[in-house]
């Protein structure tokens, strides 16, 4: 886990029983989604990330997230966005699953529109830090990308063969991205 997103210290808190760390990753090119739980309480601390952005999106269970100077808790109706090269710290539950979507900074800004007056691309996005599932540009971005994950657990391998499915799956997630934007 800490080679696929950045070293960190993980802690379990209170007893070890039931800690099992699962983690599925599948790459559509630059961005990957990946399924991580570990059937324990953790405190994860990765201090400041790497040059990605990280959408949280719980499957079950919660989460409190805290992010530079930002914290909050987080669950299967709420989401969160965390940014390139901030401090970060997390509890889960015992129960927490987690999809999260890993978009690297240059991958998701060279998606953005150029000014078409300065001829120059738009600075790095700002998204909020959390989103509720209930507004329905969010709520549907959430559905598709659980459906897509699910869809490439069972299926990965039938379209992993396909690269320009692959690139479509990776610019569909990339654009719904801005519906998110703050």
């Amino acid at each position: 886990v800490g080679r696929i997103f950045s070293p960190h210290r993980l802690d379990v808190r209170g007893s070890h029983h039931g800690f099992e760390a699962r983690h599925n990753r599948i790459a559509l090119g630059e961005v990957a989604l990946n399924v991580l739980s570990y059937g324990s309480e953790v405190c994860i601390n990765p201090g400041e990330r790497g040059d990605f952005y990280l959408v949280l999106l719980p499957l079950r269970g919660r989460a409190r997230v805290s992010c530079t100077n930002e914290e909050a808790d987080i669950d299967s109706d709420t989401l969160a966005v965390l940014h390139p090269h901030r401090a970060t710290q997390m509890v889960w539950s015992s129960d927490c699953a987690m999809l999260m979507l890993q978009v690297p900074r240059l991958a998701l800004q060279s998606r953005m529109p150029i000014d078409t007056h300065s001829g120059v691309s738009a600075p790095a996005p700002r998204f909020a830090f959390t989103q509720c599932r209930s507004y329905p540009a969010i709520g549907a971005w959430w559905r598709a990308a659980y459906d897509l994950a699910t869809n490439l657990h069972q299926y990965g391998p039938q379209w992993m063969a396909q690269p320009a499915a692959c690139g479509a799956m990776e610019n569909f997630l990339l654009y719904g991205l801005a519906s998110m934007l703050q």
